[in-house]
């Protein structure tokens, strides 16, 4: 699904990353690499839903900003939104996706890719 502010023309890809609906279902491999291009371009974003508990942080449900990939490493820099409460922390791509692909109250998690393209 993609959705666009004439205003601006920001862009925004909003992805579910759960396996139970074949129709958006994405492969890890393909969900790493448009995350990891993503972050490396200049004026684009991406922010993802994932669910605390999954990843063996404490709490529940969590958005975050992406801020780098490090290909060595296989791991994304997830930076919190309330470093009081928690720190940055480098996750290994398979921990975030597993956390991406759980059920929220009314659907699933995700990622979404904001873009001014």
């Amino acid at each position: 699904m993609k959705a666009a502010r004439s205003h601006d023309a920001t862009v925004v890809d909003m992805l579910r990353a759960d396996p139970e609906f074949a129709a958006v279902y994405k492969p890890e491999d393909e969900i790493r690499a448009e995350m990891a291009a993503s972050v490396a371009r200049p004026g684009e974003y991406v922010i993802v839903n994932y669910r605390r508990a999954a990843v063996g942080q404490h709490g529940g449900g969590h958005i975050s900003p992406l801020g780098a990939y490090d290909a060595a490493s296989d791991s994304f820099l997830v930076l919190d939104v309330n470093p009081a409460a928690a720190n940055w922390v480098w996750m290994p791509t398979a921990t975030l996706v597993k956390g991406m692909r759980t059920f929220d109250t009314v659907e699933n998690r995700g990622y979404v890719l904001v873009s001014p393209h």
